[in-house]
């Protein structure tokens, strides 16, 4: 019995940190681009149903998890500035 509940709380969190793994309108938003813009730069490396990677132009690196965002790496932030938004 013990098993089986230690199963089902595993599989709850699961499937809780999936109901919470951020989009990629929700990554334009921390980035501080309005959510309907087409910005080229922007994608998802990985998605692990349980978290999310980003990329943005491949400088700088985010850990999407639970509907926050982490940075993981990054080389020169000042591109952010100049990009130009569609």
């Amino acid at each position: 019995m013990k098993a089986k509940t230690t199963l089902f709380l595993i599989g709850a969190v699961i499937v809780v940190f999936a109901l919470y793994n951020p989009s990629m309108r929700e990554f334009r938003e921390y980035l501080g681009f309005d959510y309907k813009a087409k910005i080229n730069g922007l994608r998802r490396e990985s998605n692990y149903i349980v978290c999310s990677v980003y990329s943005f132009y491949g400088e700088e690196k985010y850990l999407g998890v639970f509907g926050n965002f982490f940075k993981i790496s990054s080389s020169d932030t000042t591109k952010r500035d100049s990009i130009k938004t569609e």
